[in-house]
């Protein structure tokens, strides 16, 4: 059953969520839990979360309650916590707190205008600012890159005559904010460069393009045309072709073809003749497609100039990782797998392509199989053996057991515990895995576990740790040790 980041919280509060679980989740499933988490002001301890880049889930920081329980755990640096106090408009934390000294970089990011005007006029009660900065070419470019109009309006006015450069001009155009541009290019003495066309096709912003064709033709849109290929913006290729035309992007079809991800893109070029096999091989196309896991640009590849991939192409997919990709060379052209290639399924705990594998004559699944994903904490890939074959499932938590794989096992719990049988309480004691075995009496209660056999277990090879547990069990049993 698939969980989702609320009821993670709740098994967690409960400590009914295996560790395995949060260190398997994606890195976006770990965002969400934490945002989750900080949104609704959750009680449990935050360090028990899976880390994140702080960066990520500052959006989500929205109380000061919630923020100061985070600075207090050290999760989030004075650095985090200016930007989040200046995001939220909280003077007083900015005020109070000396690390979280006010940044006007981080201001004009965040657009904070009052925050300037504050560090600028001496106000605001930040006693740990000495001084009063003076608005620099660095806050101005800074204000270009992130579109803040209303920014660059006050930079202009407080900052006179003081030059800017061509840079501050060009980033503008890569902001996609039309209307920053239109005001820069009618206040400031700066102009424009090829670099604005670029930034701005790379941007996929059709009206700033539009706009700098327009006014400023380029004599080399070349830039511009590899930029819109690479981030596939149709819209902007469309617009560019038809003021160049072809002969300007047939001069860029190589740095072209290098860059072009997305199938309209490639179908759009084809359309126009722009695809020589001569200059751009297709062969070169389908290994870029195919090592990005790009199906169906893979498929038209083929279809469309009738080549197929080969044996290198194939091995450097699965090591990729590619489940799609690589089951449709496998079905579409015959290509063989190996037991090589389920190790490598493991290694990466892929389970799409484990299941591919796993599907084709010649591989074995058996306990070797299981050992590889146990060794690898591969818990997707166990989930799929036991798929395949439920009986390999005590196999994998007697291996799990004996390696002293404590997350492993938890996981197991959680996951396959009516696969839980009195020989995992067994292995456990016989390898002296004290922690195991107590995970195994607290946490498996379907298993009735059997007093006398607990009480016959070998002595020999348990410490004195394992002999209390077993003890404590005997006594809650309500058996005499």
């Amino acid at each position: 059953m698939v969980m989702d980041a609320a009821g993670m919280l709740t098994a967690l509060a409960n400590g009914r969520l295996p560790r395995l679980v949060l260190r398997r989740l994606s890195y976006g499933a770990k965002v969400q839990l934490w945002a989750d988490a900080c949104s609704i002001g959750w009680a449990g301890d935050l360090r028990q979360l899976p880390p994140v880049d702080v960066r990520d889930i500052e959006h989500a920081i929205t109380s000061r309650e919630v923020l100061d329980r985070m600075r207090r755990m050290g999760i989030v640096p004075a650095s985090m916590t200016q930007r989040i106090a200046v995001r939220h408009g909280w003077r007083d934390v900015l005020a109070r707190d000396p690390a979280a000294r006010p940044d006007p970089l981080v201001a004009i990011e965040l657009g904070a205008l009052w925050l300037l005007e504050d560090l600028v006029d001496g106000s605001g009660g930040y006693g740990n600012v000495r001084s009063r900065p003076a608005p620099t070419v660095e806050w101005a470019n800074a204000a270009a890159r992130t579109g803040r109009l209303a920014v660059v309006k006050w930079l202009h006015a407080r900052m006179g005559d003081t030059a800017w450069s061509a840079e501050t001009m060009d980033l503008a155009a890569g902001s996609g904010n039309l209307d920053l541009v239109v005001w820069m290019s009618r206040n400031r003495r700066e102009e424009f460069t090829h670099q604005a066309l670029e930034s701005a096709a790379r941007r996929g912003s059709v009206a700033v393009v539009r706009w700098l064709v327009d006014r400023q033709t380029p004599t080399d849109p070349g830039g511009a045309i590899v930029a819109a290929a690479g981030a596939g913006h149709m819209d902007v290729l469309a617009l560019l072709h038809e003021r160049f035309g072809s002969d300007a992007f047939a001069r860029q079809a190589a740095w072209m073809f290098s860059s072009v991800r997305d199938l309209r893109v490639l179908k759009w070029l084809h359309s126009l003749g722009l695809i020589k096999p001569q200059a751009n091989p297709p062969r070169a196309i389908l290994e870029r497609a195919a090592l990005n896991g790009h199906l169906e640009t893979a498929r038209w590849v083929c279809a469309t100039f009738g080549i197929a991939p080969d044996e290198i192409m194939f091995e450097m997919v699965c090591q990729e990782g590619h489940a799609a990709v690589a089951g449709w060379i496998v079905a579409e052209f015959g290509m063989a797998v190996d037991q090589g290639m389920f190790d490598r399924a493991c290694e990466a705990d892929n389970a799409d392509m484990a299941r591919l594998i796993m599907a084709r004559h010649g591989i074995v699944v058996d306990a070797e199989s299981a050992r590889r994903a146990v060794s690898m904490d591969a818990t997707r890939v166990i989930g799929v053996l036991v798929e395949h074959d439920g009986s390999l499932a005590r196999t994998i938590i007697r291996m799990a057991v004996a390696g002293g794989n404590h997350d492993l096992v938890e996981w197991l719990c959680a996951r396959y515990r009516r696969h839980f049988t009195q020989d995992a309480l067994e292995v456990a004691v016989a390898c002296n895995q004290t922690r195991i075995a107590e995970l195994l009496l607290t946490a498996v209660t379907h298993v009735a576990w059997n007093a006398a056999a607990v009480q016959q277990m070998p002595r020999a090879r348990q410490d004195g740790q394992m002999q209390r547990v077993l003890e404590a069990y005997l006594q809650r049993s309500g058996a005499s040790p």
